[in-house]
């Protein structure tokens, strides 16, 4: 009999152990809780010794009741596996859109007590209990294979009744003082430069496929102050640099919902503008440039031809017709139940005629396409992030050259040898236009030191 009280001891000890992340604190913390300390050790304790009761019974008892002491044993061991691992991160709940419970403890640094720390810490430790990830995944996929057609995983929305694919979270700009300063910063930098070289620009902050179908998406229902905030910043940067910036969102919203428009005007299984809203975009940018180049040629739909996919271009390297679905969801290039729908495809009627080379630099985070197009016309220089690639269908016929840059990760700007590369690509062409293509506004301020560089 006594034996069993020491191997009780021991395997309390083990449980101890095994659950230190609970008793401990919150991400190991010095604080002790003796509370949880002695609530794990008690029942710890009072299981173990009773699992070693039924070992020993074991022996003796047969039939039936060996399979009833197997299934407590277990029973009782599971009860304990919930908090060998405690995950410790602090932010929010992708595949719920929710910030997950923060740990609040008995006795508060204010030497005050908590009376719902019960309450507390049942939260908390349903927010991260181990195996919870797996648990949700394994609900997740019961859900959407016997339940409901919408399931949600990995950060992404999926309703199987339409097909339509969305990040669980919608794009925020919760932009402050210090990041609008930063934005006109790099907005007078590019400026500077331009006035320098005698280059003029443009910039394009195209909308996002939420704002634009956010019926389509039901029922995802997330709260977004893009539209809002954005033309906010917009106005706050044409007031303190006199700098127009383009942001169709009206334009491409109306056509969108156009019930003579069959085409889509952004893909249902990823965030990127089809060919057809590229085209929109592109139309709209080119009236601005036109008002400074009135002679430059803006592209007509019968200078294309058509045709329809149901494949989807993806980012970074856009290659057309190279189908796949949002990439957490699905890694199958061939995924027909979600590839459902055909899209518009533009290819101009004289691409033979232009000139593509696309030039794979070392150095990170960067790499040119060069366009060249028998147009006496001037030369452009289009940057910025993957939403200006499928302009990439239209710009290159309406100007001689085109250098696309493709760039906007703050790594970039941050070494000051890149931005001599990015100038030096630039002045090999010398461009009479630049063209800055965003998905996000707060993105220029990355481009705050491009006027800071010498050139060399």
């Amino acid at each position: 009999m006594k034996k069993r009280y020491f191997i009780a001891l021991g395997l309390t000890i083990g449980i101890l152990y095994f659950t230190h992340h609970t008793w401990l604190g919150y991400k190991k913390s010095p604080d002790f809780d003796y509370l949880l300390f002695i609530i794990i050790s008690t029942l710890g304790y009072m299981v173990c010794f009773k699992i070693t009761s039924y070992i020993a019974d074991f022996k003796t008892i047969k039939h039936q009741s060996r399979i009833e002491i197997l299934f407590l044993t277990t029973f009782f061991i599971m009860l304990f596996v919930p908090m060998s691992h405690i995950n410790q991160h602090d932010g929010i709940a992708i595949n719920e859109n929710r910030k997950l419970a923060k740990w609040k403890p008995l006795i508060t640094k204010n030497s005050k007590i908590n009376y719902n720390f019960g309450r507390d810490f049942e939260n908390w430790f349903n927010d991260r209990f181990a195996l919870r990830g797996e648990t949700i995944k394994i609900f997740n996929k019961f859900k959407m294979n016997l339940v409901h057609n919408v399931y949600v995983t990995n950060g992404v929305f999926w309703n199987k009744s339409n097909n339509w694919m969305h990040s669980v979270t919608a794009r925020q700009y919760n932009i402050n003082d210090q990041e609008a300063k930063d934005i006109v910063s790099g907005v007078t930098a590019l400026q500077n430069y331009c006035k320098k070289h005698n280059i003029k620009l443009y910039i394009l902050i195209s909308p996002t496929k939420y704002s634009i179908y956010k019926n389509n998406l039901y029922p995802l229902n997330i709260k977004s102050n893009e539209i809002k905030a954005t033309s906010q910043i917009i106005s706050y940067v044409k007031n303190k640099t006199g700098q127009n910036i383009l942001y169709p969102y009206n334009v491409i919203k109306k056509t969108s919902l156009n019930n003579k428009n069959k085409d889509l005007l952004y893909f249902k299984s990823d965030h990127h503008w089809t060919d057809e809203g590229a085209y929109i975009a592109y139309i709209e940018l080119m009236k601005q440039i036109q008002k400074d180049f009135p002679d430059i040629y803006v592209c007509k739909k019968s200078d294309f031809a058509y045709f329809y996919s149901n494949k989807v271009r993806v980012e970074p390297d856009k290659a057309p017709h190279r189908g796949r679905t949002y990439e957490k969801i699905s890694r199958d290039d061939n995924d027909v139940e979600a590839l459902d729908y055909k899209y518009k495809y533009y290819k101009h009627k004289n691409y033979k005629q232009l000139s593509i080379n696309v030039e794979r630099l070392k150095w990170n985070y960067f790499k040119v396409k060069h366009f060249i197009y028998n147009r006496k016309a001037q030369n452009v220089v289009i940057m910025g992030d993957s939403m200006g690639e499928n302009l990439l269908q239209f710009l290159p016929f309406s100007f001689y050259k085109t250098e696309r840059l493709y760039n906007w990760s703050p790594e970039l700007f941050n070494n000051s040898e890149n931005i001599k590369r990015i100038k030096r690509y630039i002045s090999k062409t010398k461009p009479k236009i630049m063209i800055i293509v965003f998905i996000d506004i707060a993105r220029l301020k990355n481009f705050k030191s491009f006027d800071f560089v010498e050139d060399k």
